[in-house]
Parts: C-alpha cells; sequence; structure tokens
C-alpha cells in the first residue's frame, strides 16, 4: 500500500499528475488516491488544478479516456 510519502516523491519527480494517473501507479481506487494526496493539500504542499471535462483528445494515448481528473501539482522547491 502506497503512502503520503510515497506520493511525496512521486509527485516531486513528475511534478504534476492526474488523480487517476496516479491510482494507476499506486494500484488503488481513486478514493483511496485522494486520501492519500490529503495531508499535502492540507499542508499546502500541493496545489489541486481543476481539469475541463474532457481532454479534447481522441488519440486514446493517454490513461484520461477521454474524461480527465483533477491534476495534481507539487508547490514546494524541488
Amino acid at each position: 500500500m502506497a503512502s503520503p510519502s510515497d506520493v511525496k516523491t512521486y509527485l516531486k519527480q513528475h511534478r504534476r499528475s492526474s488523480l487517476t494517473e496516479m491510482a494507476i501507479h499506486f494500484g488503488v481506487n481513486d478514493d483511496t488516491m485522494q486520501a492519500l494526496i490529503e495531508p499535502w493539500l492540507a499542508k499546502n504542499k500541493v496545489q489541486r488544478i481543476d481539469a475541463p471535462a474532457s481532454c479534447g483528445k481522441s488519440c486514446g494515448g493517454c490513461s484520461c479516456g477521454g474524461a480527465v481528473s483533477a491534476t495534481y501539482a507539487w508547490c514546494e522547491p524541488l
């Protein structure tokens, strides 16, 4: 099971990632992933960037499936 510390490391390496991408990476559902992000949101270390309802692409080359979830970005210096 992933920990908030694992999420910190992941976001520092990737700079930003969608909730769905992180959930897939860590093998958890979106609700669990949200709970893992919460401590960093509360400390203002992570910023939530709301995404549009669709990425506007039908390429199938990303994991969004046409419906992009919120994106999260690490806010402190790397």
